[in-house]
């Protein structure tokens, strides 16, 4: 599944014949990483912030968008689609905040590792590549969300 979600992002975000031969090198190595077996939540989260890098809708996730002050990696941010970029949280908005250290790994290609920050990362890339997907659904988001909430039949012994 998550392969199919590389190729449907691939498709619907880049132009038919643009080469992005360096693209299709970050492609070919998160198809590597997912055969391995390991979880594809950083993988694919790496290969997202890279892409909209490749196709011109790089986030800024080194400094906070309305002051240009570095990222903390212990504070808390928002994402702004608009600005493409983050901007500090306030204390009360710590739940739905981003983790300082998440940005600075995705920049890195730093391994994110806890299930927070690859939750947090993910809600990240969501909206950023739903900005750029301009209203589009990805199929496959809706089959992944078919296929969690199909009923499982209990096999008999």
């Amino acid at each position: 599944m998550s392969a199919f979600y590389l190729n449907e992002l691939l498709l619907t975000l880049t132009t038919r014949h643009d080469p992005h031969p360096e693209l299709y090198d970050q492609y070919a190595g998160t198809l590597s990483q997912l055969c391995q077996g390991a979880s594809a939540d950083a993988p694919l989260r790496q290969f997202e912030a890279r892409l909209l890098d490749f196709i011109g809708y790089g986030l800024n996730l080194t400094a906070e968008a309305d002051t240009g002050r570095p990222v903390r990696a212990d504070a808390r941010y928002h994402f702004r689609p608009g600005v493409h970029g983050v901007v500090l949280a306030e204390q009360a908005d710590g739940d739905s905040a981003i983790a300082g250290h998440v940005l600075q790994g995705l920049v890195s290609d730093t391994a994110l590792t806890s299930d927070a920050d690859l939750r947090q990362a993910r809600a990240l890339m969501r909206s950023a590549i739903d900005h750029c997907l301009d209203g589009r659904e990805l199929r496959t988001r809706t089959v992944a969300r078919s296929l969690f909430s199909y009923p499982r039949k209990e096999r008999s012994a």
